[in-house]
């Protein structure tokens, strides 16, 4: 460890800081209460020592403060830099160290004046001019740092080109831009040509709207490095934001004619003839560009980004289809580029069923190369449920959430669909799963205990099943879901009629013209005993209902009013229908002309 600190202190001492004079010749024993524990006693201050020995206790002193300091304990390095400089004031090197300590420390009035001492001190070293203009940008006193980086040119040789480019960043931020620009000038002149600089008075220049100026900056860069492509392309991107279209043809048609081909240069070339209203031109060269896999990726998918946006338009719905199938031959292993074609696919035809299930493949295609990509499992199971594939729900969503096991979306469609394949177990378990995960989220509880409701009733576990609607209520009194599957459950179950009833009553006000809901109002009459009432709401709902059971329902309460032929006639139309949730009890109700259990 020793060693360690040795070589790590002896590099930093070679760099900002001179040395302390080393002395010739065997230095003597110390005597133990002079040094103790690597750091100077005060016994004995009151003495006069010799030079030497008040040099050597100042380096004792500062050599534990470098240890300190390059192990990041400022505050203990201050202190044994301060005790150094009792012994040696007038060393630059202390005065250095104990600024930037208290820099690090953000103690910057502290360090300014110790950053000025190490200058006053010793004006050849470039380190302390450094740092006494970092503490004055530190605080905002960027005139004051310019002067310094001023004097910095002045004193120290040989000159370094960032000695200017210090000096013009400080000036900017001191709102002197012509200032800046003369000093990046003076930098060209000593050092030559330099792209950062080129870069930075361009910056200045648009600032300032001095967009002609700007170009000939550019230009002096094309004009020197005329191989060099990145060159040309940047000042074709400049040429065209200032609608400068003529020029930017020259450079591209000369880059063109050197790289055939070029993606970049057959980018940008597109967008020029775009914006000199060449539409046709510029649709072939952006084609021709998005063919090469070399023009980034991301670039063409940002692109077609936009054209999705405008896809209600059939001629920019069109072009971005044939893009997104330009980039996905370029990429064909890209998940991306997969989706993004997906993406523009079902914009074309979002009804066909075929579509719809090439687009969905497409998807999961995209969800095999990169699982973690919300949106395309989203997007497949969404086209899952308008192809009421209930099988490849449960499977889909059970493979979303390897990825995403939070993800409460996915545990309802997973529960939900269990549900419709009368998975009524599986179902259970995924949704009390995402219960746990919605917890004081009220939208989603009110949408899980729905199902949940659901889910219990066909268990059988009808007070769950009863919780389960009462939550929901609690919550949304006015929910349809509840309100007509609770009260239809409490009267096939006869169990607490007068809610039932009050619910449905409730229901048929929300929905009076509902045939689903006027059907259950109606039924849970019929289940207390009301017919002529049930009557009402039955016959409304069988007029417009294509339900075996609403008409089944119908027909009952015809015949509990006397009305055999009419009650059988409803019947078979029920039975003509083919949905009915018991066919045989309807065939029985048909011979036997009665209502059977």
């Amino acid at each position: 460890m020793r060693n360690l600190l040795f070589i790590l202190i002896s590099f930093v001492l070679l760099t900002p800081i001179d040395a302390f004079a080393q002395k010739k010749g065997k230095k003597g024993k110390k005597n133990k209460n002079e040094v103790i524990d690597g750091s100077t006693s005060t016994k004995g201050k009151d003495k006069k020592y010799s030079d030497d020995k008040k040099e050597e206790f100042a380096m004792d002193a500062f050599t534990e403060g470098m240890k300190h300091f390059i192990l990041q304990d400022y505050e203990k390095a201050i202190s044994h830099f301060k005790e150094s400089e009792k012994f040696v004031s007038s060393n630059s090197a202390v005065h250095y160290q104990l600024a930037y300590s208290h820099m690090k420390l953000a103690k910057f009035n502290s360090a300014l004046e110790h950053a000025k001492k190490s200058l006053e001190l010793d004006k050849s070293n470039q380190y302390y001019y450094g740092l006494l203009a970092q503490i004055h940008k530190y605080n905002h006193q960027y005139v004051e740092a310019t002067e310094v980086y001023k004097q910095r040119i002045q004193n120290i040789e040989p000159l370094s080109e960032d000695f200017y480019l210090d000096l013009a960043e400080a000036q900017m931020f001191a709102g002197k831009q012509n200032d800046a620009l003369k000093t990046y000038d003076d930098a060209e002149v000593e050092f030559g040509l330099n792209e950062m600089v080129i870069r930075q008075k361009q910056k200045i220049y648009l600032r300032s709207n001095k967009t002609n100026e700007a170009i000939k900056e550019g230009d002096k860069l094309v004009d020197a490095f005329p191989e060099n492509k990145d060159y040309m392309l940047d000042q074709v991107q400049l040429l065209m934001t200032t609608q400068n279209t003529n020029k930017a043809v020259v450079i591209l048609e000369k880059l063109l004619a050197d790289n055939p081909g070029d993606p970049k240069a057959t980018f940008l070339l597109s967008d020029v003839y775009k914006i000199k209203g060449e539409h046709e031109k510029s649709a072939e060269l952006l084609r021709e560009a998005f063919r090469s896999p070399d023009l980034d990726e991301s670039l063409k998918l940002d692109i077609l980004g936009g054209y999705l946006r405008r896809s209600s338009n059939p001629t920019e719905q069109k072009n971005g289809l044939e893009l997104s199938k330009v980039v996905l031959e370029a990429h064909p292993e890209s998940p991306k580029a997969i989706s993004m074609y997906a993406d523009f696919l079902i914009t074309t035809a979002p009804d066909d069923l075929e579509i719809k299930k090439e687009v969905r493949d497409l998807y999961g295609k995209a969800t095999k190369m990169n699982g973690n990509d919300y949106n395309n499992w989203r997007q497949m199971i969404g086209l899952d449920w308008e192809l009421e594939e209930m099988d490849s729900i449960v499977k889909h969503t059970e493979d979303a959430l390897e990825y995403f096991p939070n993800q409460i979306m996915l545990h309802l469609q997973n529960g939900a669909a269990n549900a419709t394949l009368k998975n009524y177990e599986e179902a259970e378990a995924t949704l009390s799963q995402a219960k746990m995960l919605a917890a004081g989220n009220k939208e989603v509880l009110v949408q899980l205990d729905s199902y949940l409701g659901d889910v219990y009733y066909n268990l059988k576990e009808f007070g769950k099943s009863d919780a389960a609607f009462e939550s929901v209520l609690d919550i949304d009194p006015k929910n349809i879901h509840a309100l007509n599957n609770y009260s239809y459950y409490l009267s096939l179950r006869k169990e607490n009629l007068e809610k039932a009833k009050e619910m449905g009553k409730f229901l048929v006000t929300l929905e009076p013209e509902n045939d689903t809901y006027l059907d259950t109002y109606g039924w849970v009459l019929f289940v207390n005993g009301d017919y002529k009432e049930a009557k009402q709401y039955l016959e409304k709902a069988a007029s417009t209902s294509k339900s075996a059971d609403v008409l089944s329902h119908y027909g009952d309460v015809l015949f509990k009013l006397g009305e055999k032929e009419q009650a059988v006639e409803q019947w078979k139309k029920a039975l003509e229908f083919g949905d009915s949730e018991n066919p045989k009890l309807l065939e029985r109700k048909i011979q036997a002309e009665k209502l059977v259990e």
